[in-house]
């Protein structure tokens, strides 16, 4: 019986820890621009297209927005848009399958 450590508290044997993280030698290095300001400027521009271009309901593109950032849309310039990237052509297609297989639809 394990009293919510590594110790036994019935025999005392001390289990060992199993660390499952591995050290790898290297240098850290930032991502430049990863999830900056001008990338998620850029996806919402691009999500300004579909609004604009394929019917989208600002709704829809915010929701979008929240699935690639995992935070609402805000402070972001509306008035851009930009044709999308192949990149997020997939993601929304991506996001579309998984809705209708989900909904039972495909």
């Amino acid at each position: 019986m394990w009293s919510g450590g590594d110790t036994c508290y019935n025999c005392g044997y001390v289990r060992e820890k199993i660390n499952k993280v591995i050290d790898v030698a290297g240098q850290l290095e930032e991502l430049s621009g990863a999830m900056g300001h001008v990338n998620k400027q850029e996806f919402w521009s691009m999500m300004q297209y579909y609004i604009q271009y394929k019917g989208w309901s600002k709704g829809r593109a915010a929701n979008t927005y929240r699935e690639k950032f995992g935070v609402w849309p805000k402070f972001l310039n509306d008035d851009k848009v930009i044709p999308p990237s192949p990149e997020v052509e997939k993601f929304v297609q991506k996001k579309l399958y998984a809705f209708l297989k989900k909904t039972g639809r495909r």
